[in-house]
This record gives structure tokens, C-alpha cells and sequence, in this order.
């Protein structure tokens, strides 16, 4: 009121980050809010005058149904035009040693120190379940040493090991002999149940029935980067996509509201 005595009147408007924000539907005090605009990470929703008000404001989620049936398509998909981005979180910026930059159009991602807890990764909350399928798939050009797609489900977890001469897995040993620095190749990683399956360019290479059972402490998320001191390791990520029951539909990860008075100094 006070602003409006100089003649401000207020612009208030609601900020979603969120995966999948088309098929979400927004309600304040019981109105719903139709009126959007935004990019793949914020979207911004007006808020009609007077509906905001003084002391408790009730907002309300609902998932819209999806009227897509697309059993090939990815719920989750990052590719090197930009650094992953929220909800993808990293680890270990270290310097010199440890570095990840967009490079025409790849992210190359390395550890190029021994020291002790010098790694790089990014990861992303994919909320799988063992009882279901959970598959990602990443485009990688090996440069050196060692890297990894790392995978949890809540029940277990494996790292999925890309070195110059060979796949692997690293908690049980398996292994491929395959180059891995000639290209680009795609790794697609299945695990369900006890189950891990690696394909490389569409053909199984890795199957590990009855081998995914090294215990987690509940992670679950999907990870991709650079060794493991005291190993180094180097690699070109062009993409990674993933899909599961837990990225399967919309996901709020924050909210913010704000009231601004244009033209007040």
C-alpha cells in the first residue's frame, strides 16, 4: 500500500525450475495460472493482480498426462552445447589438473592429478527402481587413463569403465577388449534387478546377468567423468541421455516468487 501511495503498482510473478514444466499445472489459492514463458530450466508464470496476498498463499502441483506413447524416447537428455546444467550437479573442480570446458562439440572432461580425492563428475538424481529398467547412454570419445559412467538404483551399483583398450566393469571385472579413442562410440547401460548389460554402438558387448549387486548406500543417480585418484583420465562427452520410472514424468525441484515495482529507483 505504501508503494501505491507513490503511484508503484506491483508485477508479482512465480518462478518454476523444473524437468518436463509443459505438463505441469499450476494453481495459486485455487486459480489456476495460465499464462507461461521460460527456457528448459525457469518458467515463468505472472501472477494476476490482487491474487497474491498479505499472510498464506497455497500453491498446487498437478502432473498433466502425457499423451505421447514413445517407448524410444529419453526423459532425460543432456548434449555439449552447454555444461550440464540444475538438477546435474558436479564434483572436484580442482585447478589445472582437474577441468571440464565445452570444446566445439564435445565436453571433455579430466583428472590430470594423482593426488589423493582429484576427480571430476557430473551426476543426475534419476530415482530409479531395482525392479524396473533404468538405462543410459553416453556418446564418448576415450583421449586416455580412465573414465566412467557410474549407475545406482537405491539396492546397488556399478561403474562402467571406458580405458583406451577395453570396456569394464569395476566392482565385478568384467571386461571387453575393444579401442575406445579411435571415435565417438555410444555405451547404453541397462540394470534391473540384479542384472547390468552394456551395449557399445548397438551390440551387446558386457552382459552381466546376476552381477549388479555391489551394495550402495542408497544413491541413486547416474554419473559420468574422469578417474579415481590416484588414476587420471580424459575423455570427450558428446551426450548423455538417460530413462527410468523416476524420470519418466515431471519433477519440481524449486520455486520462487517475486514482486517488483517497475520504475522505482
Amino acid at each position: 500500500s505504501a508503494m501505491r501511495e507513490q503511484g508503484l503498482e506491483p508485477e508479482a510473478a512465480c518462478h518454476l525450475m523444473a524437468r518436463a514444466a509443459d505438463r505441469i499445472q499450476v494453481q495459486l489459492n485455487g486459480q489456476e495460472l495460465v499464462e507461461r514463458s521460460g527456457d528448459d530450466l525457469w518458467t515463468h508464470l505472472p501472477l494476476p493482480e490482487g491474487l497474491l496476498r498479505p499472510g498464506e498463499n497455497r500453491f498446487a502441483f498437478s502432473a498433466v498426462a502425457d499423451d505421447v506413447d514413445d517407448a524410444d524416447r529419453w526423459d532425460v537428455e543432456w548434449t555439449a552445447q552447454a555444461a550440464p546444467r540444475i538438477p546435474w550437479q558436479h564434483r572436484r573442480f580442482r585447478g589445472e589438473a582437474v577441468f571440464a570446458e565445452i570444446q566445439e562439440d564435445s565436453l571433455p572432461i579430466a583428472d590430470h592429478s594423482t593426488e589423493t580425492a582429484h576427480y571430476l563428475y557430473f551426476s543426475y538424481p534419476w530415482n530409479a527402481r531395482s525392479d524396473s529398467p533404468a538405462e543410459v547412454e553416453a556418446e564418448v570419445k576415450v583421449i586416455s587413463g580412465w573414465n566412467n559412467i557410474m549407475v545406482s538404483n537405491g539396492v546397488a551399483m556399478e561403474r562402467v569403465t571406458l580405458h583406451p583398450d577395453h570396456i569394464g566393469t569395476y566392482y565385478t571385472g568384467l571386461r571387453y577388449e575393444m579401442g575406445t579413442t579411435d571415435d565417438h562410440h555410444t555405451y547404453h547401460v541397462v540394470v534391473q534387478g540384479e542384472d547390468i548389460r552394456v551395449f557399445v554402438d548397438g551390440e551387446l558387448r558386457i552382459d552381466g546377468e546376476g552381477m549388479f549387486t555391489e551394495p550402495t548406500d542408497g544413491g541413486n543417480s547416474v554419473a559420468f567423468g574422469a578417474a579415481n585418484s590416484p588414476s587420471i583420465g580424459e575423455a570427450l562427452w558428446r551426450s548423455v541421455r538417460m530413462r527410468s520410472p523416476g524420470t519418466a514424468g515431471p519433477e519440481i525441484y524449486d520455486l520462487v516468487v517475486t514482486v517488483r515495482f517497475p520504475g522505482a529507483e
